[in-house]
C-alpha cells in the first residue's frame, strides 16, 4: 500500500500543493514552521479522519478561507482508491471515497493504513494510559471496522452512565434501572475491546522487543506488559456492585477504559525513568511493531509518516532505525537531510512549497 498522489487547497499554509511520494523513502527537509509536518498530517487525516494535533477541524482551514481540501491517491492490493476530505470553517467535515460520499466514519476505516510517529507520540512513553489505549484503538480502528463500531458503542454507553452517575450526585435521585441499561451496553461490548486488544498486544509484544533490540544495538531489552480490566460479565457484576461509589465520584470506575501497558528497559519503567533517547527509541519501537501488527492484519504495509524522527538519536540508532524502514513508503520529516540517508526522493520545504533538491 502506498499513497502516489497528495493534493491539498488551503490546508494550513498549504495554498496549492500535488504532490507525488516515492513508493519508497520520501524526505522532506527544511526549517521549522514551513509546512513539514502539514504534510504528514493530511495523509494521516484520510487515514482516520482526524488531525492528531487538534480536535478542531476549522484550524486545519488556511485563515482567511471558507473550507480545505485534501485528497489522497492510494494504490491498495494493485487497486487504486480516492480518499477526498473536504473541511469547512464552520467545523462541517465532508468525505468521499471514490467519489461517493461515505454515510459513517466506520466507512472511512481500512481504506489507507498509516502509522505516524511524530514528537506527540512520546506520550506512548512518558504520559498516562490515555495515550496508551488510544495507541491501540487506532490500530485496531483501522485494521477492523467492527472494532470501531464496538468503541463507538462502548463510549456512547459511558458517557450516558458518567451523565446519569453526576445527575444521582447531584440531584440525589435513584435511577438503579436506568444505570442497569448502560451497565448492560458497557459489558456487552467491553469483550469485543478486551479481546481485540489483548491480541494486539500479544503481536506487538514481542516486534516490539525485537525491534527496539535492533534500533538500540542490543544495548538494551525491551518489555511491554499489558493490563486489562474486567470486562463481560465480570465487568456487569463489579458496575453494580460498586454504584454507589461510583455515584459519588461521578464516573464508571472499572472497565476497559482503564486498561493500560507498561513500556520497560531493562527492568525499568521508562515512564518513571529513562532519557529522551531511551524514551525516543521506545516509542519508535512501539510504533514499528505497530506497523507490523497492522501488515499482519491487514495484508497490506502501511504507510509510515515519520515526523523529526531522527533528532536525539545517535547516529548508530539513525542509521537502523532506516534501515528498518526501508521496504516500505516511509514520508520522513526533518530540519536538513542527515548525512548518508539515502531517499528515492528528497525535497525542500520553504512556507508551503515544496522545492526538488
Amino acid at each position: 500500500m502506498h499513497v502516489t498522489r497528495l493534493k491539498l487547497a488551503n490546508y494550513r499554509n498549504y495554498k496549492v500543493l500535488d504532490f507525488e511520494p516515492h513508493p519508497g523513502l520520501t524526505l522532506l527537509f527544511g526549517d521549522n514552521a514551513q509546512g513539514k509536518t502539514n504534510v504528514l498530517e493530511s495523509v494521516y487525516l484520510c487515514a482516520v479522519g482526524r488531525s492528531h494535533r487538534t480536535n478542531h477541524d476549522s484550524e486545519l482551514v488556511a485563515k482567511g478561507e471558507d473550507a480545505a481540501y485534501i485528497r489522497a491517491d492510494v494504490l491498495r492490493g494493485g487497486i487504486d482508491r480516492r480518499i477526498e476530505v473536504r473541511l469547512m470553517r464552520n467545523g462541517r467535515k465532508q468525505i468521499r471515497i471514490d467519489g461517493a460520499a461515505i454515510a459513517r466514519m466506520g466507512d472511512l476505516m481500512g481504506c489507507l493504513n498509516a502509522v505516524l510517529f511524530s514528537p506527540e507520540e512520546l506520550s506512548l512513553v512518558k504520559e498516562g494510559p490515555h495515550a496508551r489505549r488510544r495507541f491501540l484503538d487506532v490500530l485496531l480502528c483501522q485494521t477492523s471496522r467492527a472494532y470501531f463500531y464496538s468503541l463507538v458503542s462502548y463510549q456512547r454507553a459511558l458517557s450516558q452512565r458518567n451523565t446519569l452517575l453526576k445527575a444521582m450526585r447531584e440531584q440525589d435521585q435513584r435511577r438503579s434501572s436506568q444505570l442497569e441499561v448502560w451497565e448492560e451496553q458497557l459489558a456487552l461490548h467491553s469483550t469485543a475491546l478486551h479481546t481485540a486488544r489483548k491480541g494486539a498486544m500479544e503481536r506487538i509484544a514481542p516486534a516490539a522487543s525485537a525491534l527496539h533490540e535492533r534500533i538500540a544495538g542490543g544495548a538494551e531489552a525491551l518489555t511491554l506488559r499489558y493490563k486489562g480490566d474486567l470486562y463481560g460479565r465480570e465487568l456487569k457484576d463489579m458496575l453494580a456492585a460498586n454504584r454507589e461509589d461510583d455515584i459519588r465520584r461521578k464516573s464508571t470506575g472499572r472497565g476497559p477504559h482503564r486498561d493500560d501497558f507498561s513500556v520497560v528497559v531493562d527492568g525499568t519503567d521508562l515512564r518513571a525513568f529513562g532519557s529522551q533517547g531511551q524514551q525516543r527509541t521506545a516509542a519508535l519501537s512501539i510504533k514499528l511493531a505497530e506497523a507490523a501488527c497492522m501488515e499482519q492484519m491487514s495484508g497490506e504495509q502501511p504507510v509510515l509518516l515519520l515526523d523529526d524522527v531522527l533528532s536525539e538519536l545517535d547516529s548508530g540508532r539513525q542509521k537502523r532505525l532506516l534501515e528498518t524502514v526501508s521496504d516500505r513508503q516511509a514520508i520522513l520529516t526533518c530540519t536538513s537531510p542527515p548525512k548518508g540517508v539515502r531517499a528515492e526522493k528528497r525535497m525542500c520545504v520553504q512556507g508551503g512549497v515544496l522545492f526538488p533538491e
